[in-house]
């Protein structure tokens, strides 16, 4: 397989950034494409990110919270719309639990999965390249067991961009010139 890396995207005055776009193949789960970029990763804590969300996450501030945590994984926590999963979060912001969402009014202490993450290293070996390898399944139910997941909660903008009422709204969003997600 040849390397298809693309070495510059765009110009850009962040210098010390190292961003590299890999393919990953069709078929993969989320925790097999992480895997499958562990020989693009130094010694370093990485991150991330969903291409289906948009927000205002402060990255340095996530950073800092990661550090601080000293879990091996930190997810952006985020109060959205009903959806799917949610993580249930203990007083220091550990994971007590990762389920199914409950449609309930009352939302504190529970938060979706923002899809902005940082991971030390040590996530690989919780990691397969094999296809079905999900993150969000498995990955994080064994983190939580060994209590080595946190989340950092964000109460900024943040859209999910999965239906076309997402891009219609985002769009209308844009073409007003309100783009919070631009903003700090």
């Amino acid at each position: 397989m040849k390397d298809s890396r693309i070495k510059e995207l765009t110009q850009h005055q962040e210098t010390d950034w190292n961003v590299t776009l890999v393919d990953t193949g069709d078929f993969a789960f989320s925790g097999a494409r992480i895997d499958r970029c562990k020989k693009y990763i130094n010694d370093e804590d990485f991150m991330v990110t969903y291409s289906d969300s948009i927000a205002n996450v402060d990255i340095k501030k996530l950073i800092e919270f990661h550090k601080k945590s000293k879990k091996i994984a930190t997810i952006t926590g985020v109060v959205p719309q009903f959806r799917e999963f949610e993580f249930s979060v203990k007083k220091d912001l550990s994971v007590e639990i990762y389920e199914t969402k409950k449609n309930t009014s009352d939302s504190s202490g529970r938060y979706t999965n923002g899809g902005f993450m940082v991971f030390k290293k040590e996530i690989f070996s919780y990691l397969s390249s094999f296809n079905e390898c999900k993150l969000e399944t498995e990955v994080f139910k064994h983190l939580i067991e060994d209590e080595q997941i946190a989340i950092s909660p964000h109460s900024g903008f943040w859209r999910w961009l999965d239906t076309d009422r997402d891009y219609d709204y985002l769009n209308y969003l844009a073409d007003k010139n309100d783009m919070p997600w631009l903003q700090e």
